[in-house]
């Protein structure tokens, strides 16, 4: 099965799916260094009152799960409408934890708060119904010194229908983890990020992107970096 950062909707009934959001989206950091810590901002977009309760799931790979190693702050919040708030995720490994790469899932379950409406026939407040999201996001970390390692070969820029493309192939060769990376293609005076994500153990990926109209022909391209993120790690370098 494709292991790829998933949201799985559990129950929904809202008028704006883009109500909740939640930024960064991903985890990916080593566990056994002093531990790992990751802060995220969660913004609501509705014009009610949320509430949310956080905790964390097993990965379907029990042996390689570390939801018990999670630890939310705070465990619940209530954000205002129009309001954003931070909440952070500390994990740190047992010292008995196999090199390797661990997952688990990021739960945020919804709260109902009733909204309370003015009833003119009866001339009195009562509650509304108020429907929420609860929403799995599954992030990934890991155990032990596992230095990044991408290759990129098969890349090509070539020309179709007049406008610039560029291509090429991803190969994860880090031992026993994923890599979370970001290609960028670089010009004299522009940049422009052409693929990024996962790439998880052993995994090749392709892109071919669509540059943009700063890259009019080849010799506006000064470079490709494929490079680790967030760490800013550079990884590999081709250039033109």
């Amino acid at each position: 099965m494709k292991k790829i950062t998933t949201l799985i909707f559990t129950f929904i009934i809202t008028l704006n799916l883009f109500a909740f959001e939640i930024t960064p989206d991903y985890f990916g950091q080593r566990l056994d260094n002093g531990g790992a810590f990751q802060e995220y901002t969660i913004s609501n977009k509705t014009n009610h009152t949320v509430r949310y309760r956080f905790s964390a799931l097993p990965s379907k790979i029990k042996e390689k799960s570390m939801d018990k190693w999670v630890v939310f702050q705070p465990r619940y919040m209530t954000i205002k409408p129009g309001e954003s708030r931070c909440l952070k995720i500390f994990a740190n490994s047992p010292l008995n934890a196999q090199v390797g790469e661990y997952a688990f899932y990021t739960y945020i379950e919804s709260i109902t708060i009733p909204d309370f409406v003015f009833d003119k026939e009866k001339t009195a407040l009562v509650a509304g119904t108020q429907f929420g999201v609860n929403i799995a996001i599954q992030m990934f970390a890991w155990v032990g010194d596992l230095p990044p390692k991408v290759d990129l070969y098969n890349y090509k820029v070539y020309k179709k229908n007049g406008r610039l493309y560029i291509k090429g192939t991803l190969k994860n060769l880090t031992k026993k983890r994923f890599v979370q990376y970001r290609v960028t293609a670089y010009g004299r005076n522009s940049s422009q990020v052409i693929d990024g994500g996962f790439i998880f153990i052993d995994q090749s990926k392709n892109f071919d992107t669509l540059l943009s109209d700063n890259f009019s022909s080849i010799t506006d391209l000064d470079k490709i970096e494929v490079i680790e993120f967030p760490s800013q790690n550079i990884l590999k370098i081709v250039k033109f």
